[in-house]
């Protein structure tokens, strides 16, 4: 009787054991699942914030480019000789290719070429005071574009520290095993160059603060 019971108590353990194991592993699968999708849902949200910076930083570097336009258009109406015109051609061309960009990773790098040729046409502008004791277009024209700029130079330190943070999660455990699955790249750092500041001073300007 003994023995009959000793097997009897040995298959409902069994059967228990099993119940546990499969019990373990449903559960670690689930589990899996879960924080899976709970750290992709978070980096995901994490890659939004990024993309939501770049477009603020990408909106005043159009608007830097606009006035790029129309300081050229300003230039062609009066007839300015000698004037180099490269820098213009090259924003625009530069602005363009960010605008088509795909990703970040195509955008991104193009912003350094892009501030060194509009740091050449301020300086072009800076150094025509002349224009701007002709015509209060000009004056009128370096006070928006300083106002883009400064606008501009304040979201690109925020693009690049949570561009920053979000690379270094993905180097992380476990942020690093969903970046692998879902293919998450280091996004780029862009240069924080500053933009050359706009003179709006014109020659009564100058001699009545001297």
């Amino acid at each position: 009787m003994a023995t009959k019971e000793k097997k009897k108590f040995s298959l409902v353990g069994a059967q228990i054991s099993i119940f546990i194991i499969i019990g373990i592993a449903v559960g670690a699968v689930i589990s899996a699942i879960y924080y899976d999708e709970l750290f992709n849902t978070f980096m995901a949200q994490r890659l939004k914030y990024v993309e939501g910076d770049w477009t603020k930083t990408e909106y005043y570097a159009n608007r830097l480019t606009d006035q790029v336009i129309a300081l050229k258009k300003l230039l062609v109406i009066d007839k300015v000789k000698k004037v180099d015109y490269s820098p213009f051609d090259r924003a625009l061309d530069i602005r363009s290719r960010i605008i088509g960009g795909d990703t970040l990773q195509d955008k991104v790098p193009l912003l350094k070429d892009l501030l060194d040729n509009i740091n050449s046409i301020i300086d072009y502008y800076n150094s025509r005071m002349d224009l701007r004791n002709k015509r209060f277009s000009y004056i009128e024209w370096g006070m928006i574009t300083g106002d883009y700029a400064r606008e501009f130079e304040d979201t690109v330190p925020v693009y690049n520290a949570n561009a920053d943070d979000f690379n270094g999660k993905i180097k992380i455990f476990p942020y690093s095993w969903v970046a692998k699955n879902k293919h998450y790249k280091a996004l780029p750092i862009a240069e924080e160059g500053r933009i050359t500041p706009v003179q709006t001073a014109t020659e009564k300007y100058t001699r009545e603060t001297e």
